[in-house]
């Protein structure tokens, strides 16, 4: 028999995707399943909408949080909020903006089962109307795979761990053995800081594929990617820094302009070396970016969008850090957080 499944759908001004996602996921082949929407602080119409399907679906429970508490960030707040009413003995921490194929969950949770982990992550279908996003994510998963190889996530002798967003299934035994998600109240990082969680406490960790399974449409245009994503920006890559935010672009623009970097009026007698250098980081990053399309689904893309993504990305990251050092941090689900109060909070290190 399958055990009971609890899916946590934080959600924040998701008015146009909540309705279709929760849809997705009850209509489901899933026997046992129980699903908490959680409307963290919304303005939009996203509780009236979780309060009408809940109306007519016994499976869903609605949660309504009016106020943050000090010290948590929205979404982790939200999460915990929903944890404390969920009944399963998996749960499942997805986007709202998730779309489960029907059969995903139940595949997920035999596999998690048979493999006998305690986390199991999904690396979504990625889709987006914008070419500019499109070649962003192109580039980002790849160099994540610099600090934390997907193939070592498996393995327990490894320290690398990994965590989805749009899809993580924990064993709730496990986490109300661990420090839970008052660990990570304050990690932007939330979803890998639910993997490092799960791989630093003992832990077993699985990744899998989500195409055709697991969809979310990454981005609908560059402008809403570049301004959703300063806070990842500052606070996970530049670490609150501007000097480690410089060195990072340069790393890209190195990878972006491959060759051409020994053209550049920098390097005196050195531009033979530049340009070999050059060479071998543009030809790491290509094969590197098909390798990860392949298992994606998407090879011919990658092929042309990497050097792209790096020079986007760039600006991604100057941007942020201009911001970050302006603000003095982050702006998250309407509320500002200061550089020196996340700071000590981040467990992810990337």
């Amino acid at each position: 028999a399958f055990p009971r499944v609890s899916l946590l759908v934080p959600a924040r001004d998701e008015g146009t995707t909540i309705a279709s996602s929760l849809g997705a996921a009850l209509d489901g082949d899933y026997p046992d399943l129980q699903v908490v929407a959680i409307n963290d602080r919304s303005s939009d119409q996203t509780g009236s909408i979780i309060d009408v399907l809940a109306a007519d679906e016994s499976r869903l429970l609605p949660v309504h949080i009016a106020e943050l508490p000090d010290g948590w960030l929205g979404k982790l707040n939200a999460l915990q909020q929903g944890l404390e009413v969920a009944s399963g003995e998996w749960v499942l921490f997805a986007d709202a903006d998730t779309m489960l194929a029907p059969q995903a969950l139940r595949q997920a949770v035999a596999y998690a089962q048979r493999e006998r982990l305690d986390l199991l992550t999904v690396y979504p279908e990625l889709t987006s109307r914008s070419f500019f996003a499109g070649a962003v994510f192109a580039l980002a998963p790849v160099l994540a795979q610099l600090s934390m190889p997907m193939w070592q996530v498996s393995d327990p002798s490894r320290k690398a761990y990994a965590g989805m967003g749009a899809f993580i299934l924990v064993r709730r035994s496990f986490l109300d053995a661990s420090p839970g998600l008052d660990w990570l109240r304050l990690d932007v990082a939330d979803d890998m800081a639910l993997g490092l969680l799960v791989k630093s406490n003992g832990g077993r960790i699985g990744i899998l594929n989500g195409l055709d399974r697991v969809r979310i449409e990454f981005y609908a245009t560059y402008r809403d990617m570049v301004s959703k994503m300063q806070k990842n920006w500052w606070a996970i890559m530049a670490r609150f820094s501007v000097f480690r935010g410089l060195a990072l672009c340069w790393l890209m623009l190195w990878l972006a302009l491959g060759p051409g970097i020994g053209l550049l009026p920098l390097w005196g007698g050195l531009n033979t070396a530049a340009m070999l250098l050059g060479i071998a980081g543009w030809t790491a990053l290509t094969a590197a970016s098909v390798a990860f399309g392949r298992w994606t689904g998407r090879p011919l893309v990658t092929l042309v969008f990497p050097q792209l993504g790096a020079l986007l990305c760039t600006h991604m990251l100057l941007r942020a850090c201009w911001i970050g050092r302006r603000i003095g941090g982050i702006e998250w689900r309407g509320v500002r957080y200061s550089s020196e109060e996340l700071r000590p909070m981040q467990r992810v290190r990337v």
